[in-house]
């Protein structure tokens, strides 16, 4: 039998067991331990990717133009040193100054979703900072696309962080993507696992299929007897009956006029 991609067999536990999970086996492993410590989807991303590129298994691919997209904020990593106690004094600015930037962000995105052009909304005085610092062509944040997530890759930092914490999502421009490959060593112990999944997973279908077979045929002769007593039934009150009509028969022929 030929090696089964990863990527197939998590495809069927998910269809067949209801178990989600990642592409790769590294990632597999830091997306169980993310699990088990109760981790950030970003902290479970973060752990992801430093583990696939620990091992060589990342390929950077860049895009031919960036993509503009829309991005959770929960969903980017590598925002580093947020846990600074400078963190919000930068260029001259307070976090109110980025607080009050990300404020308007929801404004802004409904009026585009209405239609209406950045030239417009910049024109109005009180949106015109964040539309300049959050979706001017030289100043959104870049990203690379990893998974279901995106690693942080330029300045803006501290707009992306207001955004957060104010729950808002922002625009990221997309530059690239990271892919995983597996080396042959990890692929033949891959497929090790995968045939073991593979055969608990049979073995447990095979169990439940016999499992319905025997509930089939157990309804299956309930309904038989009862067919057989609801006969049975009828036959005895179809000749009570007949032993009814037939003495009714017997007395009027005893009559005499």
């Amino acid at each position: 039998m030929g090696m089964i991609p990863f990527s197939d067999l998590v495809r069927y536990v998910r269809e067949h067991i209801g178990i989600s999970g990642p592409q790769s086996m590294p990632s597999f492993a830091a997306e169980a331990q993310a699990w088990s410590e109760g981790m950030t989807k970003v902290q479970t991303l973060e752990e992801g990717f430093r583990q696939m590129d620990s091992k060589g298994l990342l390929n950077y691919r860049p895009y031919d133009s960036p993509r503009i997209e829309t991005a959770s904020p929960d969903s980017v990593f590598d925002i580093f040193n947020v846990d600074s106690d400078n963190f919000w004094n930068h260029h001259g600015n307070t976090k109110e100054d980025y607080m009050e930037l990300a404020s308007h962000l929801p404004e802004i995105q409904e009026r585009m979703a209405n239609g209406e052009s950045l030239d417009s909304i910049r024109s109005n005085p009180h949106l015109s900072n964040t539309v300049d610092a959050y979706y001017a062509d030289d100043k959104m944040m870049k990203v690379v696309k990893y998974e279901d997530g995106y690693q942080f890759q330029d300045d803006g930092r501290h707009r992306m962080m207001a955004a957060k914490e104010l729950g808002y999502d922002v625009p990221v421009k997309v530059v690239g993507e990271y892919t995983e490959e597996e080396t042959e060593e990890e692929e033949t112990e891959v497929t090790e696992d995968n045939m073991k999944a593979l055969r608990e997973a049979e073995e447990e279908a095979e169990e439940e299929a016999a499992k319905a077979r025997k509930e089939l045929e157990e309804e299956e002769e309930k309904a038989e007897k009862e067919f057989e007593e609801e006969t049975v039934r009828t036959e005895k009150e179809l000749e009570k009956e007949a032993d009814e009509v037939e003495k009714e028969i017997e007395v009027d022929e005893g009559i005499g006029y």
